[in-house]
């Protein structure tokens, strides 16, 4: 076998090791994130359940994921739908052998009733995405490893005297781009193995959400509003979006985007909401903001016994103005 084609087998052989090596750390610890992640999600919600009775709905547990994979680099594709953290807990529950019998079925009867209830809202429509940023960087991870045992090749090929023929040369480019190709047809067949990305319409609710919170944040300013406020009473604690003050009043706003079919649990949520708002003290007010509020027709009499005012977009934009005028006066 000639020297030119062993030092051409040796690039090979180098780019391959190199680019495994990389890849497999690169995945692992990967991997590893996306696993603590969904753990540590998972045994956020079992608590909530276990010690509050209570399930986070699917924007919360978007809103969790959202965090999380932030706080870790991660995108929040890697991880599962919301609905399979439930199904974990779900199992988790089933498996517990500390849990009382009687607590234990009726977490479980819960369990499969929230399930039911968001059942057609957790239906995806599946759409392929393109090429993710980590692929792109694999590719070029894999030119730059061919590219280095080339040089390395090349550097042995000078440091020991070796003169080579034109065709020889020839031949060793070919080999190097034989690598390059190679690589690139590995990365690319581990990629179409893959399972498709799936895009879910409640991800794209939840960023409907947060543009639509943004928005009445924006009309808040004026008024130094206090974010995301909790209330802890002898009845039980609420969560609400903003909170702000106006003389001897204090206002509290839960923002809401509908989409349609609206069940009676949540409205019956929201109304123990803005009960425990009244529990804590007469003078606070509630304020219901709604992206459309023909969405919740059919239960405005029933809301408006807890919430004081119940507005859609624009209605806000005329009352914040009007308590702005009311302060400045």
């Amino acid at each position: 076998m000639s020297t030119e084609i062993i030092i051409g087998t040796i690039s090979v052989i180098l780019a391959v090791l190199f680019y495994s090596l990389t890849e497999r750390k690169t995945i692992g610890v990967k991997k590893e994130k996306i696993n603590s992640v969904y753990n540590n999600i998972v045994k956020i919600i079992f608590k909530s359940v276990i010690h509050n009775d209570y399930i986070p709905s699917i924007i919360e547990i978007e809103r969790m994921i959202t965090t999380k994979c932030a706080e870790n680099n991660i995108q929040v594709k890697h991880l599962p739908e919301p609905v399979e953290f439930i199904n974990a807990v779900y199992t988790k529950i089933m498996d517990n052998e500390i849990l009382e019998s009687r607590k234990k079925k009726s977490l479980i009867k819960k369990i499969n009733g929230y399930l039911e209830k968001k059942s057609e809202a957790l239906e995806e429509e599946s759409g392929i995405q393109g090429v993710p940023k980590e692929e792109r960087f694999r590719l070029v991870l894999m030119l730059l490893s061919s590219l280095l045992a080339a040089i390395v090749s090349f550097f042995t090929m000078f440091y020991t005297n070796i003169i080579f023929s034109r065709n020889q040369i020839y031949l060793l480019i070919g080999v190097f781009i034989a690598a390059v190709a190679a690589s690139m047809v590995v990365a690319l067949l581990k990629r179409f193995k893959e399972k498709p990305t799936v895009s879910s319409p409640l991800r794209k609710r939840y960023r409907e959400y947060t543009d639509f919170e943004t928005k009445i944040a924006r009309y808040l300013r004026p008024l130094n509003y206090k974010r995301k406020p909790r209330v802890v009473t002898d009845k039980g604690r609420a969560y609400f979006d903003f909170e702000f003050r106006k003389g001897s009043k204090t206002y509290y706003v839960e923002v809401k985007t509908f989409a349609g079919y609206i069940s009676r649990f949540t409205i019956r949520r929201m109304n123990d909401q803005a009960k425990l708002i009244k529990f804590q003290d007469e003078n606070n007010l509630t304020i219901l903001v709604v992206n459309d509020k023909s969405y919740i027709r059919t239960y405005i009499t029933e809301l408006s016994k807890y919430w004081d005012y119940i507005l859609d977009k624009s209605e806000f934009r005329e009352f914040r103005n009007k308590l702005v005028h009311s302060r400045e006066n």
